[in-house]
C-alpha cells in the first residue's frame, strides 16, 4: 500500500517537473522570438545613425601683411601726373612750326614802347627759324632754344653778375639787382624751355621763357646783363 502511494507521489512530481521544464523552455523561446526582427534569422541590433563627413571648409585667400598689393595695370591706368613746374611752354612742337600757340600773341613790358607781337612765323621783329642757332639770313632770327633753363639758372647767373658789376662797372652794365629780382620772382620756379632772338650783334641775344601770362626775358653777353618782364595783352 505504502509502496503504491509512493510510486504515485514520484510519478506526479516527475509529470510537474516536465510541465514546469516546458514553460521554462517556452519563456525562453518566446524572448528569442520577441528578440528576432520578421521574416529574418537575425537578432535585432540597435543601429547608431551615421554622422555623415562635414563639408571641406572653403579655402580663405591668404591676408597680405604690410603694405597692400599693387593693384593690376589697366588700359586705363595712367602715369602720375607731371609737377606743377612744368609749362605749356616745354611741349614737343612738331618739325615746321612756330613756337607753341602759347606764345602767340601780344605782349607789353614796362616802358610804354616795349611791345612784342609773337605769330606762328615770327617773334617780334625776329623771323622765327627751325634751327637752335641763327643762320643770318635776315637781320633778326628766333627759334627754339637747344637746351632748358630752370629758373633757379637764371636767378644764380645774375647774382653772379651783380658781384661781377660791383667789382667792376666800368665795362659792364646790369639792370637794377632790387628790380631784376623781383622780376624774376614772379616767374614760378622750374624748368622752361627758351626761344632765343638773335639780332646778330655782339650783345644782340635774348632769351625768353614764358610762364602763363608772362614772359620773362635775359640779355646776358659779356659786356651786359638785362632783365626784363612781358605780360600779356588782353
Amino acid at each position: 500500500m505504502n509502496i503504491l502511494h509512493t510510486s504515485r507521489r514520484q510519478r506526479g512530481a516527475s509529470a510537474w517537473t516536465l510541465v514546469g521544464s516546458l514553460l521554462i523552455a517556452a519563456g525562453i523561446a518566446g524572448l528569442g522570438v520577441a528578440l528576432i526582427k520578421p521574416g529574418s534569422r537575425t537578432p535585432s541590433i540597435a543601429k547608431v545613425p551615421a554622422v555623415a563627413p562635414a563639408a571641406p571648409a572653403a579655402p580663405v585667400a591668404p591676408v597680405a601683411t604690410g603694405s597692400a598689393a599693387a593693384a593690376p595695370m589697366t588700359a586705363d591706368t595712367k602715369p602720375a601726373v607731371p609737377s606743377a613746374a612744368s609749362t605749356a611752354s616745354t611741349k614737343t612742337d612738331p618739325p615746321g612750326t612756330g613756337p607753341h600757340p602759347n606764345w602767340h600773341g601780344t605782349w607789353r613790358g614796362a616802358g610804354p614802347d616795349a611791345k612784342m607781337v609773337i605769330t606762328a612765323t615770327r617773334v617780334g621783329e625776329c623771323k622765327w627759324i627751325n634751327a637752335t642757332e641763327p643762320r643770318f639770313d635776315s637781320d633778326c632770327e628766333s627759334g627754339y632754344a637747344k637746351s632748358s633753363v630752370s629758373l633757379a639758372d637764371i636767378s644764380r647767373r645774375f647774382e653772379e653778375s651783380v658781384a661781377l658789376f660791383q667789382r667792376d662797372p666800368s665795362d659792364f652794365s646790369i639792370t637794377d639787382p632790387a628790380q631784376s629780382r623781383r622780376l624774376i620772382g614772379r616767374i614760378k620756379p622750374g624748368n622752361y624751355r627758351v626761344v632765343w632772338m638773335d639780332g646778330g650783334s655782339d650783345c644782340g641775344r635774348q632769351q625768353l621763357i614764358i610762364d602763363d601770362d608772362l614772359i620773362l626775358g635775359v640779355v646776358d653777353c659779356k659786356y651786359q646783363h638785362q632783365i626784363s618782364l612781358f605780360s600779356r595783352v588782353r
